[in-house]
């Protein structure tokens, strides 16, 4: 037995070289497809990380082109390259972008911009194995939606300057004092509003969660209602305001029982008129009558008093006290004040007819009315600082004897159809409106504008006006609506869509 031994051990261990030399063989065969799904695996997880970044790249970019969209669309194209290319270190991406997008739910809308980026993938296994380089492709959109109401009150100025108004302004408004707020109401009531109210003033204040927002200030803050106590409020279909508010409790929805519309600590909307242009013979020949006016100075006895036909033109300042006045349709350029009052325009304690028309006022004495400068170039700068200078208003409108109806420019050729009231943007004088429904009703309609200047609304009554201002006070006596005819857009908001 002992002679068979040897011989089964040496069939044994032939068997398992034999079967090693299989493993092998098969090891080797199946190596390269082994190697085939862990390249594959690695690298198509690599391609979906870096698609993944990438895309994250392109939402951003398209989100900041769209805030680039929304104040000018000519830096798009750069905004979006530069965000991922020099803030993401993504050099070898191809950016390109298309305002509106070509395809898609949004293509030839152009409120919303595509964003498309592009790279070279070349995996580890991948170039082991000799294949070729991959594109990565991937695109996003983004665009501006409305995020409130259209609005029927813009206030536009940031950070207003702490103005001296003079005794004059004293004297219409008793009690008057420094402004502590972008938009303010004072006396015992509501402001109501038909609309929207955006206020674009940074001044700190709480949100509508009450936690405290804005720039830190003293008492002041972007929107107050009789600071320190409770006689007043708005009332408004939405409250859009970048500082922050004096207390949420005076901020109310138009509708009973409804939430509040108040939105604090929110981004600034852009100046709905500021493409408008200064009014000129030639920006609107049918409406712009270039003749010299001089100086109009009525003052006569309320009701009784005798009447006073006016013509479009160039004044040099325009002052009816009592009587009766009629405006025939055009647009009225103001360049001058009278040099005792030191008001442009003054309608006080007379019936005022004055439809299809538009005042433009300027502090201005050498405006042309050919070229429109120089207040053509004012744009969206800053005026000069108007600390310790004394400002007088620069119209002064009130009633308390007599229904007046004043309506804007009705003239859809014109760029400035449904224009009541457009002072020049760098004048920033006090524009003053007064008047009660207890005797008699003012009726005034048609946008205002005026970007830096306060708009003072004091008494009670129905304003049918959208207003742009620099800031707006009312002093209210029961209860201020405004409820213009048209309003301007609402504030909008960026948002990514694609």
């Amino acid at each position: 037995m002992n002679v068979h031994q040897p011989s089964h051990r040496m069939k044994s261990s032939a068997s398992q070289q034999y079967r090693s030399g299989k493993i092998l063989i098969a090891l080797a065969v199946s190596l390269p497809a082994l190697f085939a799904v862990l390249g594959l695996y690695v690298d198509g997880s690599m391609m979906l990380l870096r698609t993944r970044e990438l895309q994250a790249q392109a939402d951003a970019a398209a989100t900041a082109a769209a805030f680039s969209l929304m104040t000018d669309d000519g830096i798009m194209e750069d905004v979006a390259d530069d965000f991922v290319r020099i803030h993401n270190g993504n050099t070898s991406a191809v950016v390109t972008t298309h305002h509106p997008p070509l395809t898609g739910d949004y293509a030839g809308n152009t409120d919303y911009v595509a964003v498309t980026v592009q790279r070279a993938f070349d995996g580890f296994f991948s170039a082991v194995a000799g294949n070729t380089t991959r594109n990565l492709r991937v695109t996003a959109v983004a665009g501006i939606e409305p995020v409130t109401e259209p609005a029927a009150v813009v206030v536009l100025e940031p950070d207003p300057e702490v103005i001296t108004y003079g005794p004059l302004l004293s004297s219409l408004i008793p009690g008057i004092q420094p402004q502590v707020a972008g938009l303010e109401v004072l006396g015992l009531g509501e402001l109501v509003v038909d609309g929207a109210v955006l206020v674009n003033n940074e001044w700190g204040g709480v949100d509508e969660n009450g936690e405290r927002v804005g720039e830190t200030m003293l008492i002041e803050s972007a929107c107050a209602c009789t600071p320190l106590l409770t006689t007043s409020r708005i009332r408004a279909e939405d409250i859009h305001v970048v500082g922050g508010v004096d207390s949420v409790v005076k901020y109310c929805s138009n509708e009973n029982g409804s939430p509040s519309p108040l939105k604090a600590n929110r981004r600034p909307t852009t100046d709905p008129l500021i493409d408008l242009t200064v009014p000129t013979s030639s920006s609107d020949p049918s409406n712009v009558d270039s003749a010299n006016r001089g100086t109009v100075n009525v003052v006569s006895l309320p009701l009784v008093g005798f009447s006073t036909t006016l013509q479009p033109g160039v004044y040099d300042s325009i002052q009816i006290v009592g009587g009766r006045v009629t405006f025939e349709p055009g647009i009225y350029i103001i360049k001058g004040a009278n040099p005792l009052t030191g008001i442009s325009l003054l309608l006080a304690e007379c019936i005022v007819n004055a439809n299809d028309v538009m005042f433009y006022i300027t502090n201005s004495s050498g405006y042309s009315v050919h070229s429109g400068l120089p207040d053509g170039g004012d744009e969206d700068n800053a005026p000069p600082s108007y600390v310790g200078i004394n400002l007088g208003p620069s119209v002064v409108m009130t009633n308390l004897v007599g229904a007046s109806s004043l309506s804007p420019l009705d003239d859809p050729s014109s760029p400035y159809d449904g224009m009541l009231l457009f002072q020049r943007r760098w004048d920033r004088r006090p524009i003053i409106l007064i008047q009660t429904n207890i005797l008699c009703d003012m009726q005034v309609s048609g946008h205002i504008y005026a970007k830096w200047a306060p708009l003072f609304v004091v008494g009670n009554g129905t304003f049918e006006s959208a207003m742009a201002v620099g800031s707006l006070r009312t002093v209210v006596v029961g209860r201020v609506s405004i409820e213009p005819t048209s309003k301007f857009d609402g504030a909008r908001g960026v948002f990514l869509v694609e």
